[in-house]
């Protein structure tokens, strides 16, 4: 599904990643650990193509989408690379409603205005959100405002979801909570996901199989029984 080959990246004189690779299945969840400015969330930005890698390789369903030869070429628009991406601190638009920041992320698709529309009810309607439609961000939870995210990601029926500390920032209950429901969605919908996070023990409840990033790259990878 998603295939990295010899991916580096620098920043000054500081090299984050090197020659990594990592490859992941159809409809496998992986979780990528390590301490924070490690290189997991750069990785994730690289394979949504929102930045650029110094060199190495990126497939996505067999198709190039990123390569290195003499300089780096970008193949494939990040619009164009079937992935949602939930981020870290949600990225909603505060002056947007919630079911138009969820139709935000079908925006380039021809779908009508009421096809949208009654996608982002359906997405509401996953992940029990309905109600919330016509509020704006700053009225919701933490929590609520991760599950418009969520639902703005699976708008477009990603077939890979890349997914940025999600659970951060959240107390202990609410994470627990939502927990089970993320894993739920995975299951339900059959989605291929790279899950950051530098929790371990969420981590090893959250993802079939965990990549433990050390300096510069992945230092090993193991597969978690459930």
């Amino acid at each position: 599904m998603i295939s990295i080959n010899g991916l580096s990246k620098t920043f000054g004189d500081r090299q984050v990643i090197k020659d990594l690779d990592l490859d992941v299945m159809s409809g496998e969840v992986v979780g990528l650990v390590g301490p924070s400015g490690i290189g997991k969330s750069t990785t994730l930005n690289i394979v949504a193509g929102l930045m650029k890698p110094d060199s190495g390789e990126i497939k996505i369903d067999g198709r190039v989408v990123t390569r290195s030869g003499s300089e780096v070429e970008v193949m494939v628009h990040p619009a164009e690379r079937g992935l949602g991406y939930v981020m870290q601190d949600n990225a909603l638009f505060p002056h947007l409603k919630v079911v138009d920041n969820i139709t935000f992320g079908l925006e380039g698709s021809r779908m009508t205005q009421e096809a949208k529309r009654d996608r982002a009810f359906e997405m509401m309607d996953l992940l029990l959100i309905r109600d919330l439609a016509s509020l704006y961000p700053n009225q919701l939870s933490g929590g609520q405002q991760k599950r418009v995210a969520l639902a703005r990601s699976l708008a477009p029926q990603p077939k890979t979801l890349l997914m940025d500390e999600p659970l951060s920032s959240m107390d202990q209950q609410l994470r627990e909570h939502l927990k089970g429901e993320l894993k739920g969605i995975f299951d339900r919908l059959d989605l291929t996901v790279i899950y950051v996070t530098h929790d371990n023990s969420e981590a090893r409840y959250m993802v079939d199989r965990i990549a433990v990033f050390g300096s510069g790259g992945i230092s090993g990878s193991f597969f978690v029984a459930h």
